[in-house]
């Protein structure tokens, strides 16, 4: 393959990392198990609110767009939803890879974000698409492979990871403070953890004008980091997310 030009090198799990999962779950966390406690779904409980999740999200690389992501959540009834994501590369990036579809399925109990199955599918890369069953009862997510991951406490999967830190940030209205939210992710070959922070408030202008936004960043210790900005206004709705690396700016998603 051509050389590309120095300021659009990037390798091609670069490329990919942007795309599966958004800009979010790009970012490598650290390991670990939460000891937050959690339990089977209750279908009597009271139905917590889940904020509307229905928009498209502009991928970028500096001045280079990347495609397009588009996130959906539809409500299942019985207090269970379906939180999807779908990248859809554009320009150079389709060289690199082809287009993800994730899909997280899972139901609420009391104010828990409880996952039932999260599936991964990635058009070019075949061989990288599985899915996850939760069982948490017995506190192990299943491959259709076979393989079994153990858990202990509350998990998430890479979708409704997202809606988790989402939901800390609205119960504390959006608070600046020191206090952090650490949210345990399953994948099917181990366990991560991510630990988050409400740092700012701050003022963004993506063309439409003015927007007052509350900054969420990771705070765990990595070369990697992710700033995300969410408007109070719209329910906390994520309107721009960085993926950082060193300090720099690697990636940026912002709604279109």
């Amino acid at each position: 393959m051509n050389r590309l030009p120095m300021t659009w090198a990037v390798s091609k799990r670069a490329w990919a990392g942007v795309l599966v999962g958004g800009v979010l779950a790009a970012a490598n966390p650290v390991g670990g198990v939460s000891a937050a406690a959690t339990s089977v779904p209750d279908k009597t409980a009271t139905e917590a609110a889940m904020p509307p999740v229905d928009g498209r999200y502009t991928l970028r690389r500096g001045l280079l767009k990347l495609g397009t992501a588009d996130f959906s959540l539809i409500t299942l009834g019985e207090g269970c939803y379906r939180y999807s994501y779908a990248a859809n590369p554009t320009g150079l990036a389709r060289m690199f890879i082809g287009r993800v579809i994730e899909v997280s399925e899972f139901c609420m109990d009391g104010d828990t974000i409880v996952p039932r199955t999260y599936s991964f599918t990635r058009e070019d890369e075949k061989d990288e698409n599985y899915v996850l069953r939760f069982d948490h009862e017995r506190h192990v997510a299943r491959t259709d492979g076979g393989v079994e991951i153990a858990f202990e406490g509350a998990v998430q999967d890479r979708l409704s990871l997202q809606l988790a830190v989402q939901r800390w940030v609205m119960a504390r209205q959006g608070k600046v403070s020191d206090a952090t939210y650490a949210v345990t992710q399953v994948e099917p070959d181990r366990i991560k953890v991510y630990e988050f922070r409400v740092t700012a408030r701050e003022t963004l202008d993506l063309g439409n004008g003015p927007i007052e936004t509350v900054k969420v960043e990771r705070v765990d210790p990595s070369r990697r980091s992710i700033r995300v900005w969410a408007d109070p206004a719209q329910g906390y709705r994520i309107v721009q997310v960085e993926q950082i690396k060193d300090g720099s700016v690697q990636f940026q998603m912002q709604l279109e």
